[in-house]
C-alpha cells in the first residue's frame, strides 16, 4: 500500500476483532489487535494474548514472517498507540522501525499521560508516517455509524475503557448489572431473577472484568 493511499475501515475493524480475543486475558495491559497491510492485502495479523507475551504489533510482524510476507513499506493498523518504552517486553516502536513498516494507523492514543503521543514522535523521527484515521484520510469517505471507520474507532475505545480508567484515575472501571422485579425483589425462590439469555450475557461480561461480586 502506498503511503498516499487512504485508510480502509475494513482493516481497522479486523484489528478490533483481533483485540477482542484478548479481552480479559491481558491485565494489567489492555487488549490490542494489529493488522499489517501491503498492496491492499493483509500480510500479517496478531493480538496481545497475555501480559508478558508479544504485543499485537510484534505478533503481527511475526505472523507475516511465518507467511513468508514482507512488511517493508507496509501499513500497520493497530487499535492502540504502540508502546514506545521497554517494559516486560521491548518497545513496539523499535520493532516497527526494525521491520521497515512505512505507516502506522492507530485507533486510540495511549490514555496514559506519560506515554500519550510519544509513539508518534518516536516513529516520525525514524521516518515512519504515523496517524489516527479521520474523515479526511479514510478510503472513499466511509465514515458512517453502521460499520465504517467511526464505529471501528469507537469499538477500539470501548475495549480499552477499563485500562484508560485505571491509568488516568487509579480507580477501577465499574459495571453494575441489576435484575429486579417491580416490587424490589432481586431473586425468586429458585435464586435467580434473570432469564437464560441475560445470564449468558452476564457470563460474557464476567470474562472481561477484573473482579466482580454478586
Amino acid at each position: 500500500m502506498k503511503i498516499s493511499e487512504k485508510f480502509d475501515p475494513c482493516f481497522a475493524w479486523r484489528a478490533v476483532e483481533l483485540a477482542a480475543r484478548g479481552e480479559g486475558h491481558t491485565r494489567p495491559n489492555p487488549p490490542v489487535g494489529a493488522v499489517i497491510v501491503r498492496g491492499g492485502k493483509i500480510v500479517g495479523e496478531g493480538w496481545h494474548r497475555r501480559c508478558g507475551g508479544d504485543h499485537a504489533e510484534v505478533a503481527a510482524i511475526k505472523d507475516a514472517a511465518r507467511r513468508g510476507e514482507s512488511v517493508r513499506g507496509a501499513t500497520l493498523y493497530v487499535t492502540l498507540e504502540p508502546c514506545s518504552r521497554p517494559g516486560r517486553v521491548g518497545a513496539c516502536t523499535d520493532a516497527i522501525v526494525a521491520a521497515g513498516i512505512g505507516r502506522v494507523a492507530f485507533a486510540v492514543r495511549d490514555p496514559n499521560p506519560v506515554n500519550s503521543g510519544r509513539a508518534g514522535r518516536v516513529l516520525s523521527r525514524a521516518g515512519v508516517e504515523c496517524a489516527v484515521p479521520s474523515r479526511a484520510n479514510t478510503l472513499e469517505g466511509k465514515w458512517d455509524p453502521s460499520g465504517g471507520m467511526a464505529s471501528a474507532l469507537a469499538a477500539a475505545r470501548r475495549l480499552i475503557a477499563p485500562f484508560a480508567k485505571y491509568v488516568t484515575t487509579g480507580m477501577p472501571y465499574v459495571t453494575v448489572k441489576l435484575a429486579m422485579s417491580l416490587d424490589g425483589k432481586s431473586a425468586t425462590g429458585a435464586g435467580t431473577r434473570s432469564g437464560y439469555r441475560p445470564r449468558r450475557r452476564e457470563r460474557s461480561r464476567d470474562a472481561s472484568a477484573s473482579a466482580w461480586t454478586r
